[in-house]
Order: structure tokens, then C-alpha cells, then sequence
């Protein structure tokens, strides 16, 4: 079981960024561009939204509180949990394209955000937090990516 475990806590995330590229292979040029734009959007999105979160907040990981990690970690600022964060970032960020994939991909980052608490390198606020700020990020990104027209080629004359 620990096995198990530490391939969730640790390996699972590389499933949910190949499922969240998944979409690129059947989109059309023009929505795969905004697909990427979104995404753009939403990892600066993401990345300012993480750093407010753990500027705001302070949460010692458990296995500096005495319980046993599964795997090793650094002992610092636990909040909010990065694999959990980007986990599902990914997976709202697919749904907005495929909601079959999106679908898919969601359990799939709560079962990474479960391990990471399972591993205690995580508490579960971690986690929702996490989850929160994810859904948040591509709020953000993919209503930004709407609001800015694309960019047209440039026409010879």
C-alpha cells in the first residue's frame, strides 16, 4: 500500500499534465492556440495566486509535527499544496476544452492531493487549498484569454 502511496504522491501528476495536453492532438489550429493562451494565463495566474496564498499563510508540514513521511521532503511552508495546486489546474484547465478529459482528470488530482496527505507531506487544507486556487487560476486565465482578440497575420500587399 505504501507503494501505491508514494507513486500517487509523487508520479501520478505526470499523468494529469499528459492528459491535459491530450486535447492539443484533436483541437483545431485556431482553438489550440486559445487553449495554450489559456494556459498561459492561468500558470501566471496560478503562480501569483500561490505566492499570496503562502505569503498569507503559514502551514508546517505533519512530519514536522511528528508524523512518519513516506517520502522525502523539505520542512518548509506546506500551504498550499504545489502537486495538488497544479494538479488541478490542469484538470479545470482540460475541462475547458473536454469535459470527458476534464472529467477524468479531476479524481484523478484528488487522489494525488489524498496521497500527499497519506505520505504526510501534506494536511488536507493543503490540499482543498490547493484545489481552490487551481479552480481560480483557470477562472482567471481562461476569462482573460476571452477578453484579448487574437492576433491576426499579417497580410502582404
Amino acid at each position: 500500500m505504501e507503494t501505491l502511496i508514494i507513486f500517487g504522491a509523487k508520479y501520478l501528476f505526470a499523468a494529469i499534465l499528459l492528459g491535459a495536453a491530450a486535447p492539443l492532438i484533436s483541437l483545431t489550429a485556431s482553438d489550440r492556440k486559445e487553449y495554450v493562451k489559456a494556459g498561459i494565463l492561468t500558470l501566471i495566474a496560478v503562480i501569483a495566486l500561490k505566492t499570496a496564498a503562502a505569503s498569507l499563510y503559514y502551514d508546517p508540514r505533519p512530519f514536522t509535527q511528528g508524523a512518519h513521511a513516506l517520502i522525502d521532503h523539505a520542512a518548509n511552508n506546506g500551504f498550499p499544496s504545489d502537486h495538488a495546486l497544479f494538479s488541478f489546474t490542469l484538470a479545470f484547465l482540460s475541462l475547458s476544452v473536454s469535459m470527458r478529459i476534464g472529467l477524468t482528470l479531476i479524481p484523478t488530482a484528488a487522489i494525488v492531493g489524498t496521497c500527499r496527505v497519506l505520505a504526510g507531506v501534506h494536511h488536507p487544507v493543503d490540499i482543498v487549498a490547493g484545489a481552490v486556487l487551481g479552480a481560480a487560476a483557470v477562472a482567471a486565465g481562461t476569462g482573460v484569454s476571452r477578453l484579448v482578440p487574437p492576433r491576426k497575420a499579417a497580410t502582404q500587399e
